[in-house]
């Protein structure tokens, strides 16, 4: 599947609309399982 904004498969955009709206690792430290989620503005 293309990406927004990539120039070669894609459409044109100002930009690059590439996002992970959820990203879940665990840290490297604690083990402590990490879970960040970021709604898209696109």
């Amino acid at each position: 599947m293309p990406i927004i904004g990539d120039d070669l498969y894609g459409v044109k955009a100002n930009r690059l609309h590439l996002h992970a709206e959820t990203l879940e690792l665990t840290h490297p430290i604690t083990h402590e399982p990490m879970r960040f989620h970021v709604d898209a503005d696109f």
